[in-house]
């Protein structure tokens, strides 16, 4: 589809997500290849994590623009992640690896420490046991069967925490980027839950990591932040006169058929993801005057929500209606609230 990514005007993208190495590293590198051929600009994989994490920089009339792209791989993600980040001397795309912390009350924290100390009690009957409890142990953390736990208000939610060198080499890639460029984006696809009792992410709520990404990237240069992964829209925030957007859905969705399906309409589950609010998503533009954002303008868009289309046409992006645009922006009004936009 590379040519009705050039036809539809798309002339910088990020490449890093969970998929990035469905295909191996042939594929990874024949992508590469693709978009080059093309025209395209392309962030977030490469040789190698220093070129993997590298802002790439666009010509466009008014000025140059970087991406840089990555992928927030946790222990839970899709096992295929754990074989794609790059390393100093491997290919693969830009990590940002996050150790997720399952919130529990303080009576709960208590309750895990001593089934940890009777358990650890157990350590010399083995020969080589596990390492002994840190004498600087934070009073409300603790880690046990493999699972991390942190004291807080709101039992069952979940919260991350970012790798220090991932961090900072991100960071350096953003300030790097905005010496070379006059406008720097930087885009992850992050698939993490805010919820310990949710399956997988299919919730509007935006992560504690991101949030806090999203201002040090703008801090160190960034003009704008965009989130995706999760199938579902979550909020837009604006930060020191830059625009975040948590998460903007997919703009186009398209799911294989089975070859026995042949039904000429999509209908639930035949080529679309099953949740109706994964058939929506976001448009944005955003409007900037001598470096400053003066207006930014969200569109919504329909991926085939009515289930009514045919196969070939569900996951594409239209025109929604009224009902559906205005259903779409008074949840974003919602969402948007709590980083105090209006």
């Amino acid at each position: 589809v590379v040519n009705e990514l050039k036809r539809m005007g798309v002339r910088i993208m990020t490449d890093a997500n969970n998929h990035t190495l469905d295909a191996g590293l042939e594929g990874m590198f024949e992508t590469h290849r693709l978009l080059d051929e093309a025209g395209i600009v392309h962030a977030g994989s490469g040789k190698n994590l220093a070129d993997a994490r590298q802002a790439r920089i666009a010509v466009t009339p008014k000025g140059t623009v970087a991406a840089i792209g990555m992928y927030s791989i946790d222990p839970s993600s899709n096992n295929r992640s754990r074989f794609t980040d790059a390393t100093e001397n491997m290919p693969g795309l830009n990590p940002l690896h996050v150790t997720p912390y399952n919130v529990v009350t303080a009576d709960n924290m208590q309750a895990l420490k001593k089934i940890r100390d009777a358990i650890y009690a157990r350590r010399p009957e083995v020969r080589v046991p596990v390492a002994p409890v840190a004498a600087d142990e934070p009073a409300g953390r603790l880690r046990l069967f493999q699972t991390a736990f942190t004291a807080g208000p709101h039992p069952g939610d979940l919260t991350y925490e970012m790798d220090p060198a991932d961090l900072k080499g991100i960071l350096t890639s953003v300030r790097v980027g905005k010496q070379l460029a006059d406008f720097v984006v930087v885009a992850i696809h992050c698939h993490q839950n805010s919820f310990a009792f949710q399956a997988y992410s299919q919730d509007h709520s935006t992560p504690n990591f991101l949030v806090e990404l999203a201002h040090q990237v703008i801090d160190n240069g960034a003009d704008v932040f965009v989130g995706h992964g999760v199938h579902n829209l979550r909020g837009v925030e604006i930060y020191k006169g830059k625009p975040i957007f948590y998460g903007v859905s997919s703009f186009f969705y398209h799911r294989g058929a089975a070859p026995e399906i042949t039904s000429l309409s999509a209908g639930p589950g035949a080529g679309v993801n099953e949740l109706e609010d994964n058939l929506e998503t976001l448009l944005t533009t955003s409007r900037f005057e001598d470096g400053k954002l003066v207006e930014v303008r969200l569109y919504p868009a329909d991926l085939g929500q009515d289930r009514t289309r045919p196969i070939s046409r569900s996951g594409t992006p239209s025109t929604p209606s009224p009902e559906m645009a205005r259903r779409v922006l008074e949840r974003l009004q919602a969402l948007s609230k709590q980083f105090g936009t209006t």
